[in-house]
């Protein structure tokens, strides 16, 4: 199922709560974060148009370790899991470009956390600037 979701700033998949689909964003730009103690908020990445959400989640305990928002104008299809197992289990192509894509995010997150562990408080503000930078500039959606 696709919708539209036109609010900037709604959270559409929420930390702790059950994961029952998956969501392939199809455009707009999305935050994926977590809360930490004292309800502080870590940014993780930006994600633009033609990404998997909550796919972690789905096929492993199933709830959710991050929350999505939305920033911009987005839209968005669910893909329930029982779906998504089918498809992946009857195209390997696709079953493919999936692990593809959880193993390259699982490599940047795991360089992107022992780099920023690394680094002093200016190192880390200047990759924040560079990342976004990148994001808004360089990177196709």
């Amino acid at each position: 199922m696709c919708r539209w979701r036109d609010k900037r700033g709604d959270t559409f998949l929420k930390q702790g709560a059950f994961a029952s689909h998956a969501i392939y964003l199809r455009d707009g730009l999305v935050k994926e974060s977590m809360d930490g103690p004292g309800m502080k908020e870590q940014i993780f990445k930006i994600l633009k148009s033609r990404s998997y959400l909550g796919m972690s989640s789905l096929f492993s305990d199933r709830l959710n370790h991050f929350s999505y928002t939305a920033l911009s104008n987005l839209k968005v299809c669910y893909i329930n899991k029982e779906t998504l197992e089918r498809l992946m289990k009857k195209n390997g192509e696709f079953a493919y470009e999936i692990m593809v894509s959880l193993c390259m995010d699982n490599i940047k997150r795991s360089t992107k956390l022992f780099n920023q562990s690394q680094k002093k408080i200016y190192g880390r503000v200047a990759d924040a600037i560079i990342y976004f930078f990148r994001i808004k500039f360089f990177e196709k959606s």
